[in-house]
């Protein structure tokens, strides 16, 4: 059932086997999953099932990035940032989980297989459809060209879009009402948590609900699943509040948070559009399925060169039509690019987990006396080097297959930074690994040191690759809601 915390009295104290806190993607994504699993459970959302000007102003944050987006592109309601997200989506790589020597902090204690049985399950979920992210599967389909002008340094992916985007309050809202085992509370914002006398165990959570009530929840498992930055900042609240280390023993709690920074350079001039239409634009409908196909560098390219992973695509010059994602054809199976048509090149990159990006609490307050988060990116060479690879790389292939010319503009090597744009993807915060000296979580998603405490989301990865996060995160959603299915 779904209620609000109105309907509850002040002081009241209620009881759950598992108390999954957010109702974003990955909360609602594990309440299905245990949903007739013999298991009571419970989901607390702060907001309402919309937007609320109350509710939102809990996202409030300060940050010294110029990233001044953290009270909108975060949204308190029964699923979360689905409700203004574009449902684009494309798994994760393989060498996103890998340990790479270049990349330091990188690999997963977890193999590719484990996302990648569970991707299934989210795709079905993000309303995606069957097809795989391969280019053998559209290219057909299409009407693209089955060899690609491109050398084998090139890998062309194509991410797909859910249509119309999938919101889950708004789809999964009636099955999750229907579920006599879930209970939804709205309006449940978790202040802190507390712990018993040892330490290792979550006793309660402390709640504020509607009209200023005080709540609490005493269950057997309690599950974070607020977002990658507001996991960390709850964390680090109930640390404040009790005194004891929740997962932040070695100070890791709130580090190597990540974005997928943007970044629009060069001018293509393109002088062949005969090859059949490699690139379409966005909006390319194949059945329901709407696709954009984007380039990045093999593994192999990017462990030579050692860069981090990536995707790329040639955009219109005018930025304000590419912040909409308009995308310009590199070339199009009918011959409708103009001849030395001027296009820009949009790189999306891999952030670098670094200990020095991280959330903190700052001094400001919300309306419920809690610090808000502060914000903090930091971005090293690696992030540079990896555009100056990049367009080294489109300009040396596209002309050896004589589809174009590149202008590279000269550049200090951090020089990006001040005109980066941004994803607005959260990642991090609450990294996971085997060893609790180097991540916040284990491979089970378990916080160190504690025995019933759970982070589900972006926030326990410990690298992001370009992909974007949801079907990502709801798969490793699902991989923790299977496990807390066998959990007494």
């Amino acid at each position: 059932m779904i209620q609000d915390s109105s309907e509850l009295s002040t002081g009241a104290v209620l009881k759950a086997d598992v108390c999954i806190v957010g109702g974003g993607p990955a909360g609602i994504s594990i309440a299905r999953a245990l949903a007739g699993s013999g298991k009571k459970v419970l989901l607390l959302e702060s907001g309402g099932r919309d937007v609320e000007g109350a509710s939102q102003a809990l996202a409030g944050a300060t940050q010294d990035v110029g990233y001044d987006r953290l009270s909108s592109n975060r949204l308190r309601r029964l699923g979360g940032t689905t409700g203004h997200w574009a449902g684009q989506s494309i798994p994760l790589d393989p060498i996103d989980l890998r340990a790479r020597d270049w990349v330091p902090g990188s690999g997963w204690p977890i193999p590719y297989s484990e996302l990648e049985r569970w991707l299934p399950a989210a795709v079905d979920a993000c309303g995606l459809g069957a097809e795989p992210f391969t280019w053998e599967a559209w290219s057909g389909a299409v009407r693209l060209p089955d060899a690609l002008p491109f050398s084998d340094r090139i890998v062309v992916q194509p991410l797909r879009f859910s249509t119309p985007p999938r919101d889950f309050g708004k789809h999964f809202g009636a099955e999750l009402g229907a579920k006599e085992d879930v209970q939804v509370v709205l309006h449940a914002s978790v202040t802190h948590l507390e712990t018993g006398k040892e330490g290792v165990r979550v006793a309660r959570a402390h709640v504020r609900g509607a009209g200023d009530r005080t709540l609490k929840v005493e269950a057997k498992t309690f599950v974070l699943a607020t977002g990658a930055l507001e996991n960390s900042r709850l964390l680090l609240l109930s640390q404040a509040a009790t005194g004891k280390p929740f997962g932040n023993t070695h100070d890791l709690v709130g580090r190597y948070v990540m974005e997928h920074p943007n970044f629009d350079a060069d001018r293509v001039m393109l002088t062949r559009h005969d090859a059949a239409g490699l690139l379409r634009k966005p909006g390319r409908r194949v059945q329901k399925t709407r696709l954009r196909f984007d380039l990045r560098l093999s593994d192999a390219e990017q462990e030579r060169l050692k860069i981090l992973n990536h995707s790329m695509f040639l955009t219109d010059l005018d930025r304000s039509s590419a912040t909409d994602g308009a995308v310009k054809a590199l070339l199009e199976a009918e011959g409708v690019a103009s001849k030395d048509a001027a296009l820009a090149v949009r790189f999306r990159l891999e952030h670098a987990p670094y200990a020095e990006s991280r959330v903190t609490l700052g001094t400001a307050k919300d309306a419920h006396g809690s610090p808000q988060l502060h914000l903090h990116y930091a971005f090293g060479d690696l992030e540079g080097q990896t555009l100056a690879a990049l367009e080294e790389a489109l300009a040396a292939e596209l002309g050896r297959v004589g589809l174009g010319r590149v202008r590279i503009e000269a550049r200090p090597l951090r020089a990006w930074e001040k005109k980066a744009g941004w994803q607005d993807h959260h990642l991090g915060g609450t990294r996971m690994s085997a060893d609790p000296t180097t991540g916040v979580v284990d491979p089970d998603c378990r916080v160190h040191g504690m025995q019933n405490l759970y982070c589900a989301g972006s926030s326990v990865f410990p690298t992001g690759g370009h992909a974007n996060p949801t079907l990502n995160l709801v798969a490793m959603s699902l991989r923790l809601a299977d496990h807390l299915r066998s959990q007494p």
